[in-house]
């Protein structure tokens, strides 16, 4: 799992992905929560590249944990983001 941050973004999306993928690494999770909208996407080892899975009703399934999930931000009394990752129930 990795989280974009202004100064990884090259990091997290193109060396970190190539890396893990040369690795063999199952699965890559990349959440870039700097924006409205959280991208939160799991990717899928293939041969010669990682594939986004794409979710199903607002559900990223992973083939390593067998179960759905989800991130979910809100802001707390602070007025600062909280997030809660969600697990599908089995």
């Amino acid at each position: 799992l990795e989280v974009v941050s202004r100064s990884s973004v090259a990091k997290d999306t193109r060396v970190l992905r190539e890396a893990y993928h040369r690795a063999g690494v199952p699965e890559y999770w990349i959440i870039d929560a700097r924006f409205n909208a959280i991208d939160f996407q799991v990717l899928r080892h293939r041969r010669d590249r990682y594939v986004v899975a794409a979710p199903r009703g607002g559900w990223h399934r992973s083939s390593v944990f067998g179960r759905g999930f989800r991130l979910e931000r809100r802001l707390n009394r602070m007025g600062r983001w909280r997030y809660t990752l969600q697990v599908a129930p089995a």
